[in-house]
């Protein structure tokens, strides 16, 4: 998925479990006026907007290192950010995408989760990321 539609996802599911306006959701990014739905969206700039949304909905952790920036960013990356700032469990994975009709098996998010050199890594296709960002604007409000 392009960087300029997770945007426009984040923004739907922000809205809707946030109610948040367009000009809060930058704010909370700190990026203003990089994050607009209309621009191309760098990797780097969605990876410290995805960081930012970490912050803002569970809060700073102060005893935490600084991850490195990864790059490039992929959907596996994202769905892990969100899974983090959203606070997705298990069951609630389970409930999304039973209730969205994803033919996703439980066994393969797993992989979608673990380190991309890991021998049991699967990239996560575009609509698995849809469905989620889907479930968050529908459970997450």
């Amino acid at each position: 998925m392009n960087n300029n539609e997770v945007i426009k996802n984040l923004r739907k599911a922000l809205k809707a479990s946030d109610q948040l306006k367009d000009e809060e959701i930058d704010k909370i990014a700190g990026l203003g006026s990089k994050i607009k739905a209309e621009g191309d969206v760098s990797d780097e700039n969605l990876t410290k907007i995805l960081d930012h949304l970490i912050v803002f909905k569970r809060g700073e952790n102060k005893n935490a290192a600084t991850q490195p920036i990864e790059l490039p960013i992929t959907n596996n990356i994202v769905l892990k950010k969100l899974r983090v700032a959203f606070e997705i469990k298990e069951d609630d994975l389970i409930a999304f995408v039973k209730e969205m009709k994803d033919k996703t098996q439980a066994r393969e998010w797993s992989a979608y989760f673990r380190k991309s050199n890991h021998k049991h890594y699967r990239n996560c296709p575009d609509e698995f990321l849809m469905t989620v960002f889907k479930a968050l604007q529908k459970y997450k409000g």
